[in-house]
């Protein structure tokens, strides 16, 4: 994600950007803004201290309102701060043998994973900017 951005931007290539939709089921948290001013998604977080540590993008602002500071113009969609963690345990039924399923399955047992519905919408989100 980092060397697709950094190139796009490189390049002035319009580019927009989809957060973390593991272990999220409701698609009503997702939002659209620029990367400098994302919050609450971990994956853009990752993504945006990578840039500015490898590649020198610039340092996030001191000012208090998000308005002031200056934006990166990477769009991108990405989930809101929730107030709950994605690693708490989700009830799940699971017909997986813990014991005979390789390491590299996905297992039912946690609560990881994506559901349509929510990396739909985080496209169709995403469709809506490009139109």
């Amino acid at each position: 994600k980092v060397s697709i951005i950094h190139t796009c931007v490189s390049t002035n290539t319009p580019i927009i950007v989809s957060g973390g939709g593991a272990g999220l089921i409701d698609p009503s948290i997702l939002s659209i803004s620029d990367i400098s001013t994302a919050k609450g998604d971990q994956l853009i977080m990752r993504v945006r201290k990578a840039l500015r540590q490898r590649l020198g993008y610039p340092q996030g602002s001191t000012k208090p309102s998000r308005l002031e500071r200056k934006l990166w113009n990477i769009t991108v969609v990405h989930t809101q701060p929730t107030g709950y963690s994605r690693s708490q345990p989700i009830e799940t039924s699971c017909d997986l043998d813990k014991e005979i399923a390789p390491s590299s399955w996905r297992k039912c047992d946690g609560s990881m994973g994506n559901a349509c519905f929510v990396t739909g919408t985080m496209g169709f989100l995403m469709a809506s900017v490009v139109v």
